[in-house]
């Protein structure tokens, strides 16, 4: 996941912003909404902020919020 690169270069001065573009029906990795919720309470919980993007007319919005 892109966002484990944010903490590879600690720098105070950057920002810890992951834009994510997706239709939301994730087919690899973390499958649930549930584990991605997770995943994406754990990263908020050290400061890197996730922003979704959906993409397409039937992408899935429950997770992209």
């Amino acid at each position: 996941m892109g966002a484990s690169l944010t903490g590879k270069y600690p720098d105070p001065e950057f920002s810890k912003r992951l834009f994510v573009l997706s239709n939301g029906l994730a087919n690899v990795g973390l499958r649930t909404n549930e584990e991605i919720m997770k995943a994406v309470a754990e990263y908020n919980e050290k400061g890197i902020i996730i922003d979704p993007f959906g993409i397409g007319e039937d992408f899935v919005a429950a997770i992209m919020k």
